[in-house]
């Protein structure tokens, strides 16, 4: 019997972490930093083991975008420190009062190959108010979509007009963020609106 991988600390504030969901709550697991004052956290799949290996996971030095630096005063320990800047995180390599450094992501790793997804199609449907002013920012290329993301196409049968992404990749809120803000930068007409055949 394979023994169960064992959490690791929040890779930011050293926290220790839970593990959440799960196919008796018929969820994905996620993982989250128990400090409610931090909160970063992974979506994973219904597989437990694949979900911890993907928080499990550290950045190396080469793919870094912040680092950690454990240090003591005098022989006492200190709170963590952390920056984003290579040149100071080089300093602190070299610092008599370090303890360590350690590479990090901003949060955990988030990408998953397609392969281990669920699903063999994903769209996700933003509402936009413009059909017209939505393709004319895509043909001007001011549509810059987040890693993953494609346009799929616009639907404005209903209601309301929708923007549908495929995603060929784990969607995080980050993402879906980001991309419902660069839609709320779109005028509320375009150059064909109220133009008549």
């Amino acid at each position: 019997m394979n023994r169960k991988q064992e959490l690791m600390p929040c890779p930011l504030c050293g926290s220790k972490t839970e593990l959440r969901g799960g196919p008796e709550a018929q969820e994905f697991y996620s993982i989250w930093c128990g400090n409610r004052e931090c909160l970063i956290h992974v979506e994973g799949t219904l597989d437990r083991e694949k979900t911890v290996a993907k928080w499990n996971r550290r950045a190396s030095s080469a793919e870094a975008v912040a680092w950690r630096r454990d240090w003591n005063f005098r022989g006492h320990p200190c709170a963590p420190e952390f920056t984003d800047s290579p040149g100071l995180a080089e300093q602190w390599e070299t610092h008599p009062q370090t303890d360590k450094v350690t590479p990090l992501h901003t949060s955990p790793a988030d990408e998953a190959a397609v392969d281990d997804l669920p699903w063999t199609d994903l769209k996700v449907a933003f509402d936009v108010v413009s059909d017209s002013a939505f393709w004319d920012a895509y043909v001007a290329g001011d549509l810059q979509l987040p890693d993953g993301w494609e346009i799929n196409e616009t639907d404005c049968s209903g209601a309301r007009c929708v923007a549908v992404f495929r995603v060929n990749r784990l969607p995080t809120t980050s993402d879906g963020r980001a991309v419902a803000d660069l839609l709320a930068t779109l005028p509320t007409k375009g150059k064909t609106d109220g133009q008549t055949d």
